[in-house]
C-alpha cells in the first residue's frame, strides 16, 4: 500500500508538470478555449449592457447574467478545488506515512535504547561472572589443597587402621582363649553344679526310699481290716515328711532323649506323685497331703493317672502332656500355665479347676464336669469340649481355635475378649444361657439363626448329658 501511494504521488506531479508545460506552448489556444467555454457569458453581459443603454433592463436578462456568472466561477472553483484538493490529500497522505515513519523509527530507537541497555547488562554480567569465575578457581585451588591435605590424612589414618586391626585380631584372638577358658570353666562349674545336684538328689531319692518304705510299713499294718476298700490312712509325721520331700525336689532342665527342655520340671516330683496316687490311700490324706505338698512343675508326661483322686492339688506348670487323666477328680485342682497338650480329661470331674495360660491344644474334655473352671488365658487350640458342663466356666482372653463345642452348656459363661469363637462352633452348643460378655455381633448373628440357643431349655437337637 506504501509503494500504491508513493508512486501515485509521483504520478500527480508528472500530470502536473504536463499541464504547466501545455500552458506554457499552447497559451493562445487555451485561451479560446477559455473564451469559448464562457460565449454564454459574453452574450449575456452584452444583452444585459444593451439594456442598460436602452434603459429598459429586463429581468430575465438579469437572472441569466447572475446565472451564467455562478456557473463560471463554480466551473472554475470545482476545478480549482479539485486541482487544491489532489496536492492536499497527497500532501496529508504523506504527512502521515512520514508519521508512521517517524513513529517506526522512534519505536525502533526505544528498541535500540533497550537493546543496549541489555547489552550493556550483559556485559556487566560477563564481568561479573568472570569475577565469579576467577573467585571460583581460586576457591578450586584452595579446595584441591585442602583434598590434597585430606588424601594425606586419610592415608595416615588407614596406616592407623591397619595397625589398630592388626591389634583387634590379636585381642580377637585373646577373647578367644579366653571365651574357650571360660565355656570350659562353665562346663567344669556346670558339672559341679550337676554333681552337687546329683548328690544332692540322690540323697533325697534316699529319703524317699526311706519314706515309701515307711509308707509300705504303715500300709502293711492296716492290710487285712477295712482300709483295703476305703484307702489306707497315713501318719501326721510321714505325711509332713513326704511334704517336705516334694518341695525339696526342684525343678530343673533336663535331657528328653538327646535335646535339653526348654521348661524347667522336677521328675521326681511326678515320681513321688505316681507312687502315690498307685498306694490306695484314704482320701482324707490325700487330702492333707495334697494341701501340704509342692507338686508344681511335676513331670508326668504320658502318664497313665485314669481314675485319680486330685482334689485341690497344686500342679502349676506340670507336664502332662498326652497324660491319660479320663475319669479323674480334678475338683479345685491348680494347672494355671501347665502343659496339657494331647492330655485326655474325658469323664473328669474338673470342678472349679484352674486352667488359667495353661496349653490345652487337642486336649480331650468330652463328658469332663467343667463346672466353674478357669479357661482365662488358655489355649484350646483344637480342644474337645463336646458335651461338657461348662457353667460358669471363665474364658476370659482364652483362644478357642477350631476348638469343639458340641452339645457343650455355656450357661453363665464368660466368654469376654475371647478369641476365634465362631457362629459355626456356637451352633453346634447345647446352651448358652445368661453367658456373658459374647461379642454382640456374634450374639445378634446367634440370636437370628437360633434363637433356642439363649433360652433355658436349650437347643433340642444338640442336648447334653448335663441337661437336667
Amino acid at each position: 500500500m506504501d509503494q500504491f501511494w508513493k508512486y501515485s504521488g509521483i504520478a500527480l506531479w508528472i500530470l502536473i508538470g504536463i499541464g504547466i508545460l501545455f500552458a506554457l506552448f499552447y497559451w493562445n489556444r487555451w485561451l479560446v478555449v477559455k473564451k469559448y467555454i464562457g460565449s454564454n457569458l459574453v452574450d449575456s453581459m452584452q444583452q444585459l449592457r444593451a439594456e442598460i443603454k436602452a434603459k429598459n433592463v429586463q429581468e430575465e436578462t438579469v437572472t441569466e447574467v447572475g446565472t451564467r456568472i455562478f456557473m463560471r466561477f463554480t466551473k472554475i472553483g470545482i476545478f480549482t478545488l479539485i486541482l487544491a484538493i489532489i496536492p492536499i490529500v497527497l500532501i496529508l497522505i504523506q504527512t502521515l506515512l512520514l508519521r508512521n515513519q517517524n513513529d517506526l523509527l522512534r519505536s525502533q530507537n526505544t528498541l535500540f535504547k533497550f537493546q543496549n541497555e541489555r547489552v550493556d547488562k550483559q556485559t556487566s554480567l560477563i564481568e561479573q561472572q568472570t569475577a565469579l569465575l576467577g573467585s571460583q578457581d581460586e576457591k578450586f585451588g584452595t579446595q584441591n589443597q585442602l583434598l590434597e591435605d585430606q588424601n594425606r590424612y586419610v592415608n595416615r589414618q588407614t596406616g592407623l587402621l591397619e595397625s589398630q586391626d592388626w591389634k583387634l585380631g590379636q585381642q580377637n584372638e585373646l577373647f578367644s582363649r579366653q571365651n574357650n577358658m571360660l565355656d570350659t570353666q562353665n562346663y567344669r562349674l556346670n558339672l559341679q553344679n550337676n554333681l552337687i545336684e546329683a548328690e544332692r538328689r540322690g540323697a533325697l531319692i534316699i529319703l524317699m526310699s526311706n519314706i515309701m518304705d515307711q509308707m509300705n510299713e504303715e500300709i502293711n499294718e492296716q492290710k487285712g481290716t477295712t482300709r483295703d476298700s476305703t484307702g489306707y490312712v497315713l501318719s501326721d509325721p510321714l505325711i509332713g515328711r513326704i511334704a517336705a520331700l516334694s518341695q525339696g525336689f526342684l525343678p530343673y532342665r533336663s535331657l528328653e532323649g538327646d535335646t535339653l527342655t526348654e521348661k524347667a520340671t522336677s521328675p521326681e516330683r511326678g515320681q513321688l506323685l505316681l507312687a502315690l496316687v498307685k498306694s490306695n490311700l484314704d482320701l482324707e490324706t490325700y487330702d492333707e497331703i495334697y494341701r501340704t505338698s509342692d507338686f508344681s512343675f511335676a513331670n508326668l508326661h504320658n502318664s497313665d493317672l485314669r481314675n485319680t483322686y486330685f482334689h485341690y492339688i497344686n500342679l502349676h506348670s506340670a507336664d502332662l502332656r498326652n497324660a491319660d487323666l479320663r475319669n479323674t477328680d480334678f475338683s479345685g485342682a491348680g494347672l494355671r500355665d501347665a502343659d496339657l497338650c494331647d492330655a485326655d480329661f474325658s469323664d473328669a470331674s474338673l470342678h472349679y479347676i484352674d486352667l488359667g495360660n495353661s496349653d490345652l491344644h487337642n486336649t480331650d474334655f468330652r463328658n469332663a464336669d467343667l463346672y466353674f473352671a478357669n479357661f482365662s488365658g488358655a489355649n484350646l487350640h483344637s480342644a474337645n469340649l463336646s458335651n461338657t458342663n461348662l457353667y460358669y466356666a471363665d474364658f476370659n482372653n482364652a483362644n478357642l481355635f477350631y476348638t469343639n463345642l458340641y452339645s457343650s452348656d455355656l450357661s453363665y459363661a464368660n466368654l469376654n475378649k475371647v478369641k476365634n469363637l465362631v457362629a459355626i462352633r456356637c451352633k453346634k452348643a447345647w446352651r448358652m444361657w445368661e453367658c456373658r460378655n459374647l461379642d454382640a455381633i456374634l450374639k445378634k448373628q446367634l440370636e437370628e439363626e437360633m434363637p433356642c440357643l439363649f433360652t433355658e431349655k436349650g437347643c433340642e437337637k444338640n442336648k447334653s448329658r448335663w441337661a437336667k
